[in-house]
């Protein structure tokens, strides 16, 4: 039957997001990092706990798709060509209240440079985007709950049928805080900065999206000489593997990898 309609948005997407009122307000959602999915390099499947076409959960760094690493887990998601699209439905939601959707993606690279995808909750698109092939970008959209219940769903609308892949990890939905005012019926994607008064709330840190923030996304079996981490850029820079001989066996206590 398909997504429910009678949302409104822009395409306009979140330069900041409102910090969320506790970090209990997380929508639930099945497998939203594609982890409960096992596979040795990449598989044709519709991941665990979502619906789907033409979907396929590729290892991180597989070298097929490009090497890329979202940083998140073990596996990502490909949307492989035009109308390839995944999605889940959304309960509990509270009317009226204002959510956010986040994610992260990445176009394949060496295939075209026009792949385009869209993030749509009940039938109306929140977000449409042409992800960068260099490394996965963080992006978050905002949408306020006209129904209990309702479908996030991602579709690959690139605008050819030849072969345009996106990547898609690091799904998830969050409730934010109410701002006093109450809020209207329908989806706004919305690109205002955070308020003085989100920021000014300790116990309640808004997390700035780092790609690759550990090196972990760079594979190392002892020491990668002359290496610019994924997602970042420099010079004279070398990723070297906790605990090895040629690091004096030092370890970071932060994961496989240090720079």
């Amino acid at each position: 039957g398909g997504p429910d309609t009678g949302h409104e948005a822009t395409s306009e997407p979140l330069t900041a997001v409102v910090a969320l009122t506790d970090p209990g307000e997380a929508v639930a959602l099945t497998n939203s990092d594609f982890e409960a999915d096992m596979v040795n390099s990449y598989e044709y499947k519709t991941p665990t706990g979502w619906q789907g076409s033409k979907t396929i959960v590729v290892k991180n760094g597989n070298s097929a798709w490009g090497g890329r690493h979202s940083g998140h887990g073990a596996n990502y998601l490909v949307l492989e060509s035009r109308g390839a699209s995944v999605w889940q439905s959304l309960t509990g939601l509270l009317l009226n209240q204002r959510y956010v959707v986040r994610f992260v993606a990445a176009s394949r690279p060496g295939y075209g440079s026009d792949e385009h995808m869209s993030v749509s909750i009940g039938g109306t698109v929140l977000h449409s985007v042409h992800p960068p092939e260099t490394a996965f970008a963080a992006y978050a959209v905002e949408f306020t709950a006209d129904a209990p219940d309702s479908t996030l769903l991602f579709e690959n609308d690139s605008p050819t049928t030849a072969d345009r892949s996106v990547f898609i990890d690091a799904v998830s939905v969050e409730r934010v805080a109410d701002s006093g005012g109450g809020a209207e019926a329908g989806c706004e994607a919305r690109p205002e900065l955070l308020t003085s008064e989100a920021v000014a709330l300790p116990e309640q840190p808004i997390a700035v999206w780092i790609t690759n923030p550990s090196f972990e996304a760079d594979t190392s079996f002892g020491w990668a000489t002359n290496r610019v981490p994924i997602g970042w850029q420099g010079q004279f820079t070398q990723i070297g593997r906790n605990g090895v001989h040629v690091s004096n066996g030092r370890s970071s206590g932060d994961g496989d990898n240090f720079l």
